[in-house]
């Protein structure tokens, strides 16, 4: 075997460290894009003073912006896949109220606003207060919301379990 001149070991640095660039730009690329991730909180953990209502978090922390198109909000008896669904609601361009659209206030005009589009820059959030249907039980069921943006198929799950006080989990083991 021949011994490797300074070109030969020149050579092999360059391949080594295009190698190691490349590599270092494709994961740039697969991390870069909107990332959503989803908080629930059940109505004893949101503090709200109305009973059975529940408050729904869509978090960008992505790099960049991008626009919930649906939520899905889900309560179920357990958290498995075969669990029983006691009610559901889904928010979309069809419902009353439109994650996607925010109402702006128009200057110069006093009660008036325009809809425009809800877009979640990086490190913004979507707050949803909601209320649960009448059949939910804070210490029976589960609260599931699934987010999904504009133009991806892929949902964004966030879960709330039921609640019980620091001394009902000793009893419930």
């Amino acid at each position: 075997m021949d011994k490797l001149t300074a070109s030969d070991w020149l050579a092999l640095y360059g391949s080594i460290l295009a190698t190691l660039i490349a590599l270092a730009n494709f994961l740039s690329w697969l991390l870069r894009g909107p990332k959503l991730s989803v908080t629930v909180f059940s109505p004893s953990e949101a503090g709200y003073s109305r009973a059975k209502t529940f408050l729904a978090i869509v978090s960008n922390s992505g790099s960049t912006a991008v626009v919930v198109q649906t939520l899905e909000v889900s309560f179920r008896t357990a958290r498995w896949f075969w669990a029983r669904e006691i009610g559901r609601a889904i928010f979309d361009e069809s419902s009353t109220w439109k994650p996607s659209v925010k109402l702006v206030p128009i200057p110069d005009k006093p009660n008036n606003v325009r809809p425009e589009p809800n877009v979640l820059l990086p490190n913004e959030e979507l707050r949803a207060p909601a209320t649960a249907t009448k059949d939910y039980v804070e210490k029976q069921h589960w609260i599931r919301v699934r987010a999904k943006r504009r133009n991806s198929k892929r949902w964004h799950v966030g879960w709330a379990r039921p609640y019980l006080r620091d001394h009902e989990v000793g009893e419930a083991k």
